[in-house]
């Protein structure tokens, strides 16, 4: 019989856990923007953090959420987040305009938006548009809002 770490990954879940384990406090990530930087144990908490925020919302498996985040750590934590849940994450181009947004945020069906607040204005400018979208969470560190 094969051991687990043997076999090839099955998703990035599983991949993540692997890794965590064979390299918890090797650096896994590192903002240049801000100089933060995670190991991978760090960066699984992060993650696990911020899935417990998505949980909490109400996100089950199959549910999507939006992520309206720059080029940034949250938006990689964001991302791993929803593969922890089973949650479908839906990256929205920050560079559209805010009926685009609306458009792509809608037609998904997300109960969640994680918005970073540089966004906040077309967030709000469209959030009438947008009546099947249950939370809006401010995402800019992820420390802060778990």
């Amino acid at each position: 019989m094969a051991d687990e770490s043997d076999s090839d990954p099955k998703n990035i879940r599983e991949l993540l856990k692997r890794r965590v384990k064979a390299r918890s406090d090797e650096p896994f990530l590192f903002s240049e923007e801000d100089g933060r930087s995670w190991t991978y144990a760090e960066f699984d908490a992060a993650v696990n953090r911020a899935a417990r925020l998505l949980l909490s919302q109400g996100i089950r498996k199959g549910d999507v959420v939006s992520l309206l985040l720059p080029n940034s750590a949250e938006y990689i934590i964001a991302y791993f987040a929803c593969f922890k849940t089973g949650a479908i994450a839906g990256p929205v181009n920050s560079l559209l305009k805010p009926q685009e947004i609306a458009y792509i945020i809608a037609d998904s069906e997300a109960k969640t938006l994680l918005v970073n607040s540089e966004f906040a204005a077309e967030v709000a400018s469209i959030r009438r548009d947008l009546p099947k979208l249950k939370h809006v969470i401010g995402f800019d560190d992820e420390v802060q809002t778990t």
